[in-house]
């Protein structure tokens, strides 16, 4: 759970090969989670495409150590 929304993270592999993030949060303007405002974010991973395992046991295509969101908005695969 977010602060105030469910939120989720996952990797993705397409049938052609491809791998990206996807980041879900379930309303972003707050409230919990809504049918009408959820939202998911795509973005590529780089390529060459490496899967690392992070310290808390999830899997990240983006770098290896966990990190702190920039900003209390900022989207952030891995925030902790």
């Amino acid at each position: 759970m977010g602060y105030d929304s469910a939120v989720a993270g996952g990797i993705v592999l397409t049938p052609r090969g491809e791998f990206y993030g996807l980041s879900f949060d379930g309303d972003p303007a707050g409230q919990g989670t809504s049918l009408f405002r959820q939202h998911v974010t795509t973005t590529p991973c780089p390529r060459p495409v490496h899967l690392w395992v992070n310290p808390k046991g999830r899997i990240n295509c983006f770098q290896q150590q966990l990190s702190p969101p920039a900003g209390i908005t900022a989207p952030n695969f891995e925030p902790y």
